[in-house]
Parts: structure tokens; C-alpha cells; sequence
């Protein structure tokens, strides 16, 4: 029996598994280079229920079918070992199990239970809110940072985790002050960058997220890909802000695509940069194609649907018609048998829409994607990111001759989005 870094109990007879752990917890919650260090842990420690646990979760937080498979073997490991084990630990395989067969929810709360029992596991924590975050439950993502900051008042990513939550439930100021608390103790904390950047982008100051983002941004090079390349997409969001789509242009080519192209996160930034840049009449040129080659890679997976809005959005715009209603036909089969009806109630009728707004049938994609954007956080993601499905409809309406039923919405957006507003609603006064 060891102790790891958080002074919680780990069920090994191995030292040198308790300082693998201890680096993989350390990058976990700090968005390090070496998480992926846990496969070799676990393959190394096949008796460590906890370690194998955390494998088999990262492989599944690839979002994709092979990690789910590779997922397998470490979760048989896991569970095996898990009768000698913690209560904490058997708690958490039980969590992983629980997400690995599909019962997402059960598993987020199991993991809840961890916290609440055990504040200071703020590993459990984090994965805790990356399920609430795909299940669009920010109230959770709250509840989750709040119940380990007593046990890590002076841990920045303590601090990073509850800005971020405090803004996916719209408490700005606090994020903010969240945010700045995480940079006092690590100027270098790249989620604290995150809340921040979300933070700016909320309030409309594009000017001030560029000039923050950019002082940053070097600090990031030594992070994991998925953070470096989240940030330098938000930056690439502010610049598309502005009317800038060569500076965006830019960032895509030099920060958001090529790294690691079979990277479900690498994909859907890639994306949703390609459709914002072409909502405003960017030419954004050939590089629709390498990303859709890596979609199509992607068939019947359906891990979330958030990620699938984001695929059929590429073979649609890619020029793929004929692979963008067959991926649609796989994800009403999947929707078909999913008990959450998420799928069949908001991603199917978003995806649709997102298909015939490709196609040029505007009015067809207005009528499917207004209806569902009440419910559009059911799918996971940030607000930030979903925004691009609103600025869809918002432009399907307008090309639909449809200017009284987004009026408002586009005097709301003025307050945060001033240039794109300004210029919807010089289209409206066009047409009218």
C-alpha cells in the first residue's frame, strides 16, 4: 500500500508504479505531456485496480472505437485487481465500468460519490467533470470544483476547474476572479488561459482575448495537444471575431490541424474553425478535404453526439454528399437505441439541419435546427463551442428570407459579438 501525491491511499506493492501514478495526476489535472505515461504503468502493474482504471479511461477519452477496445483489457485488469482494493478505488473502477458500457450518467455519479467521500482526489475529480461536460451538466461541473477546493485551496487547477464551471453556468465575474486566483499560484496554468479566454469572449473584448492568448501562448508548447491546440483555437475565434479571417487562416494552418490528425478533439476544432470562417465568407480553400478524409475514418462510431454534429458538418461542407446522409442514416440507427433520447431529440434534427444548410436548402436547416436549440447543451460542449450550430440557424434564416425571427437574437449577440451583429443586420436592412 502507497500514498500518492494527494496523500490518498493506492493499492500497490510497487514504488515505482505510486511514481508513475503520481506523474500521470500531476499531468492530468494540469493538461502535462505525459499522460498517456499510464499505459505503461498499468501494462507494468497489472494488480494496481487504479492505475488500470485510469488507462483504460484515458484510452476512452480519445473518443474514439479503438480506444473503447484497447479500453477493454485494462478495465478486465482493473476489475480483477479490485477486490483487494479501496473503497475509493473500487468506487472509481465501478465509475470507469460504468462509462465503458455506456451508462454515462451512473458513471458521473459514482465519481461524484468520490469526491464527496474523498475531497482530495482531484484526479476523480477532473474526470468527473469531463463526463458532466459531455452531458451538458454544468451544475455538476460547479458542484464537482467547489468540493475539492478546500482540500486544494493552493492547487491552480483546482482553482482553473471551478473558473471554468462558474462560466458554463453564466457566472462571469466569479470565472474571472476563479481564473486570476489559478494564475497567482501558476502564471502557467493553460486552463486558467481557457476560462479566461471564455470569460472574453463572453463579454465581447476580442481585443483584450487576442492580446491575452498571444502573451500566453508560448507557455503552452510544453502542455498536452489537446490544450495547446484549444487555446490556439479560441485565439483563431477572437481573430474570426474581428473580421480576420487571414490571421485565422493562419493559426489553423501553423496551431490547429496536423498535429495529430486522428485526434477526435484535433478534428472538431478543426472544424468548427473550417464552418465559423465560412458563416462569414471566408474562402478557407482545400482544407476541408485531409480533414474529411479523417471523418469518413470514423464510420458508425458514434462516441458523442456533439463530435458527430461536428463530422457530418464535414462531409456535408467537404463535398461529401452522398457519405453525409449515410453518416446520418447511422446516427438515426444509433438514436434508435439510445435511452437518453439526446440523440434523436436534438443531435439528429441538428444534424439534419447542419446537411441542408450545406446543400443550400436554407429554409429546411432553419426548421430544423431552431426547434432544438433550447435543449443544444444536452450534447455536451461549451457554450462557446454550440455556438457555432446558433450562428448556423441565424444564417439559415436569414437566407431563407426569415429576418423577423432572428432580429432579436441578433440584437442580444450585439452585446458579445458587436462585428458579426453589425453585419447580420446589415443584411437584414437589405432585404427589407
Amino acid at each position: 500500500m502507497g500514498k500518492d501525491l494527494h496523500d490518498l491511499q493506492l493499492t500497490t506493492g510497487r514504488a515505482d508504479t505510486v511514481a508513475a501514478y503520481n506523474v500521470f495526476a500531476g499531468d492530468w489535472i494540469g493538461y502535462g505531456p505525459r499522460v498517456r505515461s499510464i499505459f505503461a504503468a498499468a501494462d507494468a502493474d497489472a494488480d494496481c485496480a487504479l492505475v488500470n482504471a485510469h488507462a483504460a479511461a484515458v484510452h476512452m477519452a480519445l473518443e474514439a472505437a479503438p480506444g473503447f477496445k484497447t479500453a477493454r483489457g485494462y478495465l478486465r485488469r482493473a476489475r480483477k485487481a479490485s477486490s483487494g482494493a479501496t473503497a475509493r478505488e473500487q468506487t472509481f473502477v465501478a465509475a470507469v465500468n460504468d462509462w465503458w458500457r455506456g451508462n454515462v450518467p451512473g458513471a458521473l455519479k459514482r465519481l461524484r460519490s468520490v469526491v464527496a467521500q474523498n475531497p482530495a482526489d482531484i484526479v476523480a475529480a477532473k474526470w468527473a467533470q469531463y463526463l458532466a461536460f459531455n452531458l451538458g451538466d454544468a451544475a455538476a461541473m460547479l458542484a464537482v470544483a467547489k468540493g475539492v477546493l478546500p482540500a486544494h485551496e493552493e492547487t491552480a487547477a483546482a482553482w482553473s476547474m471551478l473558473a471554468f464551471a462558474h462560466e458554463q453556468n453564466n457566472a462571469i465575474g466569479v470565472a474571472e476572479e476563479a481564473a486570476y486566483r489559478a494564475l497567482s499560484i501558476d502564471a502557467k496554468d493553460p486552463w486558467a488561459h481557457h476560462a479566461i479566454a471564455h470569460v472574453m469572449e463572453t463579454r465581447g473584448k476580442a481585443d483584450e482575448g487576442i492580446a491575452f492568448l498571444t502573451k500566453h501562448a508560448a507557455g503552452w508548447a510544453d502542455r498536452s495537444i489537446f490544450v495547446r491546440e484549444h487555446n490556439y483555437w479560441h485565439l483563431a475565434l477572437f481573430h474570426i471575431d474581428r473580421e480576420e479571417p487571414k490571421l485565422a487562416l493562419e493559426i489553423f494552418d501553423k496551431h490547429l490541424w496536423g498535429t495529430w490528425r486522428e485526434f477526435a478533439q484535433e478534428q472538431i476544432g478543426a472544424i468548427s474553425a473550417l464552418l465559423r470562417l465560412e458563416l462569414r465568407g471566408a474562402d478557407v480553400g482545400q482544407r476541408w478535404e485531409p480533414v474529411v478524409k479523417k471523418v469518413i475514418e470514423r464510420w458508425h462510431e458514434h462516441i458523442l453526439p456533439f463530435n458527430d454534429l461536428h463530422f457530418v458538418t464535414a462531409l456535408a461542407r467537404g463535398g461529401r454528399r452522398r457519405e453525409a446522409h449515410e453518416f446520418l442514416a447511422s446516427m438515426r440507427r444509433h438514436g434508435a437505441n439510445d435511452v437518453s433520447g439526446v440523440w434523436e431529440s436534438v443531435a439528429i434534427p441538428c444534424a439534419e439541419g447542419l446537411v441542408a444548410y450545406a446543400e443550400r436548402r436554407f429554409a429546411a436547416a432553419a426548421d430544423a435546427i431552431g426547434p432544438v436549440l433550447a435543449r443544444l447543451h444536452l450534447i455536451g460542449g461549451s457554450h462557446t463551442q454550440r455556438d457555432v450550430f446558433v450562428q448556423t440557424w441565424i444564417d439559415a434564416s436569414l437566407r431563407a428570407g426569415r429576418h423577423s425571427a432572428v432580429v432579436h437574437v441578433i440584437d442580444l449577440r450585439a452585446r458579445t459579438k458587436p462585428n458579426e451583429a453589425a453585419r447580420l443586420l446589415q443584411l437584414v436592412a437589405k432585404a427589407a
